[in-house]
Formats: structure tokens, sequence, C-alpha cells
């Protein structure tokens, strides 16, 4: 596997890959002594389809307070992952895509390490990334990579799902 930053040859790629996925349960959040902790709850299953903003990428290209990584196998795209050095010190994961019939081959992990590498580059004090309490999958592999749940927002999603009782969760990982 191949991962390589955003360039003029490779811009084309940008959110080629397709993030759907089915959710099939969600976390049920509980907190106490200052930490978060979850179980995993069944729900009726549906497809979760997330609507993306689109920048202007080529912005992107060479930039010291956002980038772009993609993953190739071979010359085929497999994943993206998009970086912004947010205001608040921490290298923020703006999305993170993985072919669906690739996920769990290490591709997801590559990125990572890539962003990490990225945003210690640029003097970050650590990675946060947001997803929502129905992308099980998802949190568990942020965890897998020691990443802490040290954000809940309930109020996110009210408005813009169809599902309102999506809970976004920010996820961290300090240096």
């Amino acid at each position: 596997m191949r991962v390589e930053s955003i360039n003029n040859s490779n811009l084309h790629n940008i959110n080629k890959i397709d993030s759907t996925f089915i959710v099939e349960s969600k976390l049920k959040l509980k907190f106490s002594e200052g930490k978060f902790s979850h179980e995993i709850e069944s729900v009726s299953p549906y497809k979760k389809t997330y609507e993306y903003e689109h920048p202007d990428y080529s912005t992107y290209i060479d930039n010291e307070t956002r980038t772009v990584f993609f993953a190739f196998e071979k010359k085929k795209l497999v994943g993206q992952i998009v970086l912004l050095k947010y205001w608040n010190g921490y290298g923020y994961i703006n999305d993170i895509r993985v072919k669906d019939e690739l996920r769990g081959k290490g591709i997801g992990k590559a990125l990572m390490q890539k962003a990490i590498e990225w945003a210690k580059g640029n003097n970050c004090i650590g990675v946060e990334v947001e997803t929502q309490n129905i992308n099980v999958k998802a949190s568990m592999f942020y965890e897998k990579l020691r990443f802490t749940l040290g954000g809940v927002d309930m109020f996110r999603y009210k408005n813009s799902q169809k599902e309102k009782d999506e809970i976004a969760l920010n996820w961290y990982l300090l240096f």
C-alpha cells in the first residue's frame, strides 16, 4: 500500500470513495467520575450516508494548515483522510474513508498513522476526530488506536438527520 499527499495529479480522487454503511447498533453512553464508557445496543438496521461540503481541495495542496492523504493499493484508490490544523491546537480529522470491502485490512490504520505524523510535524497537541454514536465500527476503531472519548454533543444533529437521536462523539489522541 502507498499513502501519498494530495497534489495536482491526484486531486481528482477526492471523495471518490463511498462512505455509506449499514447501522446495526449504537453506543449507549455513560459518564461517571469524569470518564465516558459505553455499551453497544442493537438497532433496526438502516443505511447511513454522510453529506459533505465541497471546499476547493486544490487549496489543500502544499498547505501547512490542511491536507489530504490518499491510500492506494497498486494504482487503485482505497482510502483517504482529510486533515485540518484546528483552531484549538489539534490536528482535526475532517473525514476518513476506506473502501467498504477493504475495511479491517489496515488501510484506515495506515491513514491514521499518517495523520498523527502530520499533526506532530505541524506542532499539534494531539488529534481529534468526530463521529456519531451510530457509527460503532468507527468508534471501536478509534478506541483501538488509543483515542479517548472526550466530548459528546447531543444536539448537533437534531435538525439535520433523519435519525434525530444521533449523538456526536469527539475522540482525542493527545501527544
